[in-house]
């Protein structure tokens, strides 16, 4: 989220400092810049506002027993599996249910 919040405030940022131009100069559209903002107007040359890059650096961690088990294919394999018969063992548990519901009424 907060990448995201970062992004709208630069784009508001940049927004701001936009000039926008009429098309035609004796109809101005109510987004187009003020006449003042017009003649205040400069071209710049280069990067109008330079995105900085604010990298985390991870911090270094012992190695243990249960990082070297974990295997990142089989966590994947497992969840797509899961993904894939999720309908099916609803299925089968409701039928069970209703077996077991039925097999305690009688």
């Amino acid at each position: 989220m907060e990448s995201l919040q970062l992004n709208v405030q630069r784009l508001k940022e940049y927004k701001s400092k936009l000039i926008l131009f009429p098309l035609k100069a004796n109809k101005p559209k109510k987004t187009d810049s003020t006449p003042q903002e017009l003649t205040l107007a400069q071209q710049l040359v280069g990067d109008v506002m330079p995105f900085k890059l604010k990298s985390r650096k991870d911090t270094a961690r012992k190695v243990t027993k249960k990082s070297k088990k974990y295997s990142c294919f089989d966590a994947l394999r497992r969840e797509r599996s899961n993904a894939r018969n999720w309908g099916m063992r609803a299925k089968k548990a409701k039928e069970a249910a209703e077996d077991a519901a039925v097999t305690g009424k009688k």
